[in-house]
Parts: C-alpha cells; sequence; structure tokens
C-alpha cells in the first residue's frame, strides 16, 4: 500500500530499509526492556483477571458495560491469546510481544506520514522515531504485560485508511470509510483515549479538502466529508449511554482524585 517517495538523486530506496531502521533503533533503545529482572506493577492484576479463561469467557468481556473501565480489546483478548503460546512466567516473551505493539505503531505512523499524507520515507522514518523516542513512552514500554499501544495502533490505522477514502470516490470511498470506522469502533474498546478521533477526523479533513483539493468546489467537498464522519460522531452518544451511563455513581471517586476530576495541577 506504500507508495515510494523519491530519495536524494531522484533514486528510490525501498521501504523496508527505513522500516529496518527504525526497527533496530528501538531495540536499542529499549534494549534495556529485556534485561532487567522485574515486571510491571499491573501485571498480577491482569494474570488474576484472564488466566485460565476460556475464549468464551474472554468475549464475554465485551458485554461487562457496567464496569469501570471497557477495555476488553486492551486488557482481556491480548492476555487470552498469548497465554495459548507462553507461560505467565516468560517474562522476556511477554516483554518482546507488548515490545512488538509499540513498534507496530511505528510502522503504521511510517505508513501514515508516506502513503496517507504524501510525506517523504525520511519524514515517515523521523515521525516515527519521534514517536518511540518521546520520554513518556519509557515508562509505557518498560511494564511486561500492558497493551495500551493497541488503540494507538488502532488509531492511527483509523485516520489513515479515512485519508485514503478523502481521495477515493464510489465504492473503494465507501469501502475504505467502513474500514476506517470499524477500525475505530476496535479502538475505543481496547481504551477509551481513542474517542478524541473524530475531532482530529474532522481537523484532518478541513486540511486535506480545503488545502489539497482543488478539483472540486469546497463546499461540495465539506458537505461529503460530513457525511462520510457522521458514523464516527454518531459513536460517542452511543458509547456513552451504553457504557458511562450505567457506571456506577461514586465509582471514579473512589479511586483516586486523578480518575475523578480535571485536576489541572496533576494534569500539568
Amino acid at each position: 500500500m506504500l507508495r515510494s517517495a523519491p530519495a536524494k538523486r531522484g533514486k528510490y530506496l525501498p521501504h523496508w530499509i527505513y522500516l529496518a531502521l527504525l526497527t533496530v533503533f528501538s531495540f536499542a533503545l529499549y534494549w534495556e526492556v529485556f534485561t532487567y529482572n522485574t515486571f510491571g506493577p499491573e501485571t498480577a492484576l491482569f494474570y488474576m483477571a484472564n488466566d485460565g479463561h476460556s475464549f468464551r469467557l474472554t468475549l464475554q468481556s465485551y458485554t461487562y458495560m457496567t464496569l469501570m473501565w471497557y477495555r476488553p480489546t486492551g486488557f482481556a483478548i491480548p492476555y487470552w491469546v498469548i497465554e495459548q503460546f507462553f507461560s505467565w512466567h516468560n517474562l522476556v516473551a511477554w516483554k518482546l510481544i507488548h515490545f512488538c505493539t509499540v513498534i507496530a505503531v511505528g510502522f503504521a505512523i511510517y505508513w501514515l506520514v508516506v502513503r496517507c499524507l504524501g510525506g517523504s520515507q525520511m519524514a515517515g522514518l523521523l515521525s516515527a522515531v519521534y514517536f518511540i523516542a518521546q520520554p513518556s513512552l519509557y515508562a509505557a514500554v518498560m511494564e511486561v504485560a500492558g497493551f495500551d499501544f493497541l488503540h494507538i495502533l488502532l488509531t492511527v490505522l483509523c485516520v489513515g485508511t479515512y485519508l485514503l477514502g478523502t481521495r477515493a470516490t464510489g465504492r473503494r470511498s465507501l469501502m475504505l470509510t467502513a474500514l476506517s470506522w470499524l477500525l475505530f469502533l476496535v479502538a475505543i474498546t481496547a481504551k477509551e483515549m481513542a474517542l478524541a478521533t473524530p475531532g482530529y477526523l474532522l481537523l484532518a479533513v478541513i486540511l486535506v479538502t480545503v488545502f489539497e483539493r482543488k478539483d472540486e468546489p469546497a463546499g461540495l467537498l465539506i458537505r461529503r466529508e460530513l457525511l462520510r464522519l457522521l458514523p464516527f460522531f454518531a459513536l460517542l452518544p452511543a458509547y456513552y449511554f451504553i457504557h458511562i451511563a450505567k457506571i456506577p455513581a461514586g465509582t471514579f471517586e473512589a479511586s483516586g482524585p486523578y480518575r475523578a476530576t480535571a485536576h489541572w495541577g496533576m494534569i500539568l
């Protein structure tokens, strides 16, 4: 799906070279993850919640709508899958699989920049490196079993697929929009932060259609994109009534102030 961008002197470099560089850089930067002999603080929690569950019981986690968090795709499915192949005591295997989800996000960012936004291969590589190397990522990748990166991966793929649909027409545009919406739906079952995606898509649509597309009237393009965005925004109230409205009162207050209010001192 990637189209090569011209490198220096008019030559093309294979995409795998940039992705290989990103992979080597990632492992070199976080090699300590695989050498330190400890595990993340929530590993025992995930073990207690998922160990020994059947696939049917794991799928039932999608029906638990009244709990504090609705994250079955991030907090149940990965653990069932990995448990089929590796023991919970094999910390290196869990770390490696978790880290692969981090690298997958880097690959997705490269694809988003090069294929969907028309950037150069070097721009895609630097964007992915920025994501991998940012200091806030360190604490997350040092965890053994916290698949927080699945919602990021799904969101990036959702955005990229949607942007491809803005440049397509007819049935292809409809299919890309449907796939993007499906990725968004799964993303919000991985972590609720993905709920911000429709707002980001709206901003991206304005930038792409108004400043890039000159072949059609701006008003017609905007109406078309607003129609494509409607299913995404429709999921927001649905998520509220299906999940948030069913959470018992006082649930978040009992778990700490950072979950209960917008505490600006803690945010800053």
